[in-house]
């Protein structure tokens, strides 16, 4: 895989809104690590799906697990690149952008807690992409 493509290794925290707990947002919490991301999609004061994936291009690519039924299913989302990204590529400090979501920092307790849930249940299964 080349360079570009991978997402440096470790915890990430996105939001549809650009603050914690906002109402009717949607948030992520994700680790990446060797290029492998697992991490949970939710909302506050509601539950969370699972999902695992990685780079492809422009896009993450996940398959997420639907808490409810345990059904599994496809969902990209676009990166976001512009120029100030690219010039900044040999920079430890790129911050991953992606299409519609905020980056809100270092995930919080709860957070984590829903991220070591996901984390347990792809360990527990075995489920590789």
């Amino acid at each position: 895989m080349p360079q570009s493509d991978v997402i440096a290794d470790g915890l990430y925290l996105y939001g549809s809104a650009p603050e914690l707990e906002a109402l009717g947002a949607a948030y992520m919490v994700f680790s990446a690590q060797d290029a492998h991301l697992v991490g949970a999609m939710f909302m506050p004061q509601s539950s969370f799906d699972c999902f695992q994936g990685s780079r492809d291009g422009n896009e993450l690519a996940l398959q997420i697990t639907n808490s409810y039924t345990q059904e599994v299913y496809g969902y990209a989302i676009a990166l976001v690149t512009d120029d100030v990204q690219i010039a900044a590529a040999g920079s430890s400090d790129l911050v991953l952008a992606l299409d519609g979501f905020y980056e809100l920092g270092t995930p919080g307790e709860s957070e984590m807690a829903i991220l070591s849930t996901c984390q347990a249940h792809y360990s527990s299964v075995g489920t590789e992409l």
